[in-house]
């Protein structure tokens, strides 16, 4: 005569080794989500400068950009109330003690009128750092 079924001792064994597998596997998905949440906010900061940028040079405007390092927003406003605003996502902010830039204009030509480090950092320590050249009107992540 045959049984079939699983013994509690074969259960138990499967119900550790998930145990430990969830134990291993829930930091390493925050910090994967975290690593892209930074990412996000980074390209989202990058594409939305850009973007007031090209509006700067496509109007013959300049704007100005800031940031508000306080509540993680930032805003490139134009003349006549144009305005590209965002926040960066959940876990990440601006680094106060890494980013000397928090205020800088837009020129007509596309240059800036300061360059420097905008930083921002996670809830755990990880770091992007993006880097604006003022002569040039270039943005973008510092191993870009």
């Amino acid at each position: 005569m045959s049984q079939r079924g699983w013994t509690l001792v074969e259960l138990t064994v499967v119900v550790a080794i998930l145990a430990v597998l969830a134990v291993v596997a829930v930091p390493l998905v925050r910090t994967a989500t975290l690593d892209f949440r930074l990412a996000v906010g980074a390209r989202q900061l990058v594409s939305d400068v850009r973007t007031g940028r090209q509006q700067a040079m496509t109007r013959s405007e300049t704007w100005q950009v800031n940031l508000d390092l306080a509540t993680g927003s930032y805003q490139a406003v134009g003349p006549g109330g144009n305005q590209i605003s965002g926040t960066l996502p959940q876990g990440i902010s601006f680094d106060a003690g890494g980013t000397d830039l928090v205020s800088f204009s837009i020129h007509p030509d596309g240059s800036f009128s300061a360059g420097g480090t905008i930083r921002l950092v996670t809830d755990r320590g990880q770091v992007a750092e993006l880097q604006v050249e003022a002569y040039t009107g270039y943005i973008g992540r510092k191993s870009d």
